[in-house]
């Protein structure tokens, strides 16, 4: 298990510092001034300098750092255990907030290749092919990163960071394992929803539809953790 850890977090790494290898290199081919914002529209309403396509390489770089102070909290309290539940449930924790650092760390990563592919080509005097519309890779990746949040949102331990965390599933640990265990398989019918409505709808209807299937996700899970909890307090 300690291998797969250690070897989960070089992944997590890499993927953390690639939008930052990659933008090191493609600015040098860059014009100082480049598209550096988009309206709704996906039309340019803002241009800066080339250098400024640091920012989101730094920002996941800070993103990352957050998630690995926690699982470093986690790898801690299991060395701290006082029982083996304890220990165990620390180790579960210790691995999701991996694979969820992970995904969000790829889920902007490839946002930021997306952006940094328009500035290029539009700096450059090019049309940036129709497919590319921002909101069908944005929802297409949220999709995916809803279902693999889902997939481990059941392997959750009682705890204060990830999981679905109300006053209610966190009670005790049957209803924290209802709760988690419902809301994974929620997750991914909305990744699955989410993915369909954007490939099949596109344009800014496809994020509003998103919005739409997570806040009625939301109310579903948070009325379930209710209900387990009314069940097993």
């Amino acid at each position: 298990m300690k291998d797969k850890i250690k070897i989960r977090k070089i992944v997590m790494w890499i993927v953390t510092f690639i939008p930052l290898v990659v933008t090191t290199i493609v600015i040098q081919f860059m014009p100082k001034k480049v598209p550096m914002h988009y309206d709704i529209a996906g039309n340019i309403d803002r241009w800066g300098s080339r250098n400024e396509q640091f920012v989101f390489p730094v920002m996941i770089i800070m993103f990352t750092l957050f998630f690995a102070l926690m699982i470093r909290y986690y790898a801690k309290k299991q060395i701290n255990a006082r029982t083996d539940k304890e220990r165990a449930e620390a180790a579960s924790n210790e691995n999701v907030m991996l694979i969820t650092a992970t995904a969000m760390a790829g889920f902007f990563a490839i946002m930021h290749f997306f952006f940094l592919f328009k500035a290029f080509a539009e700096s450059k005097g090019g049309e940036v092919i129709e497919a590319l519309d921002i909101n069908v890779v944005t929802n297409v990746l949220l999709g995916i990163v809803f279902i693999i949040l889902g997939n481990f949102m059941p392997k959750t331990r009682r705890n204060s960071t990830v999981g679905l965390r109300t006053v209610w599933s966190t009670e005790n640990d049957k209803t924290w394992a209802e709760s988690n265990r419902l809301g994974g398989r929620v997750f991914i019918i909305a990744g699955i929803l989410t993915i369909i409505v954007a490939i099949t709808i596109g344009g800014i209807a496809s994020t509003l539809i998103m919005l739409g299937i997570l806040l009625a996700a939301t109310v579903l899970l948070v009325y379930a953790s209710y209900v387990a909890y009314k069940k097993y307090k």
